[in-house]
């Protein structure tokens, strides 16, 4: 259809960026970026907490969206500005080997992992951190229909970058190493406060290798 051709070339386009930005070539990612008019900049960013730069594809906010929270006599409380796409916000740290993605697909739903994932990634000085930038529920809230939620379309902008900067990290180590954090409220009863989980979707031995179960043939 007309509409998934469309959505394939500026998938395209994304891939071209990405791997510009990946491979430091940050003014060709910038001249792409111009000429397919996708809304995204690269940010050059210094913490001052951790004396790094890190450069980020950041989206551009659309200050034509305006929120008043349904508090028109409260303004304290009003947003301005929101994105278009919501296809995430990527961070590379260009002066780190340690092969290390740190990434959160559902910020808007577990906003706990946020700060969580912003520490990992200074504190390990990772490669790369990666946030969604939409809801999961956005289009499609059911676990295997979501086209919104990276974790569950492999088609995902968010995941043209991530298996990019896996790619990239092999260039320089035998394997990557992600941490995909997310997060429970009290309504999840009968779960501990920490879950560690090394699967992907449907695979019957959710927590190898953390826990090793082979003796026992699962």
């Amino acid at each position: 259809s007309p509409d998934s051709l469309s959505g394939q070339i500026i998938l395209e386009k994304w891939q071209f960026i990405v791997t510009s930005f990946i491979n430091g070539d940050f003014q060709s990612a910038e001249r792409q970026l111009l000429a397919s008019n996708i809304p995204y900049s690269i940010v050059e960013f210094y913490d001052i907490d951790t004396a790094r730069t890190y450069y980020m594809l950041r989206e551009n906010l659309n200050l034509n969206y305006y929120d008043d929270n349904n508090t028109p006599d409260y303004p304290n409380d009003d947003e301005s500005g929101s994105f278009d796409y919501g296809w995430g916000l990527f961070l590379m740290n260009q002066n780190s080997m340690n092969p290390l993605i740190v990434h959160s697909v559902h910020p808007c739903d577990d906003f706990i992992t946020l700060p969580i994932c912003v520490k990992a990634f200074q504190d390990w000085d990772a490669r790369y951190l990666m946030f969604s930038s939409s809801g999961r529920g956005v289009l499609g809230f059911n676990n295997d229909t979501s086209l919104s939620d990276p974790s569950r379309n492999s088609d995902h902008p968010f995941n043209s970058f991530y298996k990019q900067a896996c790619l990239e990290i092999r260039s320089f180590a035998e394997r990557e190493l992600v941490f995909q954090l997310h997060s429970f409220d009290r309504r999840t009863i009968n779960f501990p406060a920490c879950l560690i989980s090394a699967n992907y979707h449907g695979d019957n031995t959710s927590d190898l290798p953390i826990r090793d179960h082979s003796s026992n043939m699962l």
